[in-house]
């Protein structure tokens, strides 16, 4: 009986390389009115989440790298950043968020999520005009 070589197939390729769709920036927790109001602006933007993911908070913008391929491929993989080659495998994004992971998708979500911890959203007071 002959061999069938069964060909690996590349899991980015099966995933359609979801970790490389978007960037995450590091956030402060809404400590101060500033933050809050900061966060609430990036909600305001299309392409944009928070999450919180075991208590760190991220803004997720959606944009994909510039080296991606149609095929879902890295154009630079052998020059790809060592944030790229240290992502692991098992934290890949098909296998969906942990369940105790916060997200935002916009504005009147993350200010639920807020007025639930006692801090309801007052819009600042308009100073009067000289």
């Amino acid at each position: 009986m002959a061999k069938t070589s069964k060909k690996k197939s590349n899991p980015c390729v099966e995933c359609g390389a979801l970790c490389c769709r978007y960037l995450t920036v590091k956030i402060n927790p809404p400590r101060h009115r500033a933050d809050r109001d900061e966060h609430r602006w990036f909600l305001m933007h299309e392409g944009i989440e928070i999450r919180i993911e075991a208590r760190q908070w991220y803004m997720i913008v959606y944009t994909p790298c510039r080296n991606l391929t149609e095929e879902n491929l890295c154009r630079i993989y052998d020059e790809r950043p060592d944030l790229c080659r240290d992502y692991e495998a098992d934290a890949c994004d098909l296998h969906g968020e942990d369940a105790d992971t916060v997200v935002f998708r916009n504005v009147q979500q993350y200010d639920r999520y807020l007025e639930k911890r006692g801090m309801p959203w007052k819009p600042k007071k308009e100073q009067p005009k000289a």
